[in-house]
């Protein structure tokens, strides 16, 4: 595959179960198969996700797998900026299910918006096994995470970034800003993050805004 626009980055460690998900929701995609590539960027997984990756890349011919074998989120992250090959670098947890016009989105919103948004980002609903606790308040939901900032496409209120479950970089500001901290984010023995907020944070610093593109 030559030149995709849009790069979606799943790193993933154990969770063979609940990739297959993921990869069915990028499947149907309303985004041209030739606009977009999927990498999964294997960390060290002792399951059988490659073999699921290799399955589904007789339905996802654009599909990329690379085994990342230093354990480490922030490391997959930016294994997964090296290997992909798109302007735009869309990161989707491995439990997530994208909609089907998530890529399509995100795309439209860089070629329209100006100034031209450093990072996208759009709403995280959970899906509960049964109903959310009474105390599930807007102030708390970021740590589950659950985003909703309405149904109107606007910039991030002052402060506040996208979540790793849906978050999408323009490839030269990442690469500007060297990606994500490796000194941080979770590897398996620690659960020490931030790195996210650290990279946001240093974008914001030189200039760069955020913009939030709400589900249709």
């Amino acid at each position: 595959m030559t030149n995709p626009v849009i790069s979606a980055v799943i790193c993933t460690y154990n969770r063979a179960d609940r990739l297959i998900l993921a990869l069915d929701g990028l499947k149907a995609q309303t985004l041209p198969r030739e606009k977009y590539e999927v990498v999964v960027i294997d960390n060290a997984s002792t399951d059988n996700t490659k073999a699921i990756c290799t399955d589904y890349q007789q339905q996802l011919p654009h599909l990329v797998y690379h085994y990342e074998p230093d354990q480490g989120l922030s490391t997959a992250r930016n294994t997964g900026l090296k290997v992909s090959t798109g302007m735009y670098i869309a990161y989707l947890d491995d439990d997530a299910i994208p909609c089907a016009n998530w890529l399509e989105d995100i795309v439209a919103a860089f070629a329209t918006v100006r100034p031209q948004p450093a990072v996208i980002g759009g709403p995280i609903y959970p899906i509960w096994e049964q109903a959310p606790p009474v105390w599930m308040h807007y102030y708390v939901q970021g740590y589950f995470p659950v985003l909703d900032h309405g149904n109107k496409a606007d910039w991030f209120p002052d402060d506040e970034y996208p979540y790793g479950a849906n978050m999408v970089y323009r490839r030269d500001v990442l690469l500007k800003h060297n990606g994500f901290s490796e000194d941080l984010g979770r590897d398996g023995k620690s659960l020490l993050s931030d790195e996210e907020r650290l990279l946001n944070q240093t974008i914001k610093e030189d200039g760069g805004q955020f913009y939030y593109v709400p589900k249709d």
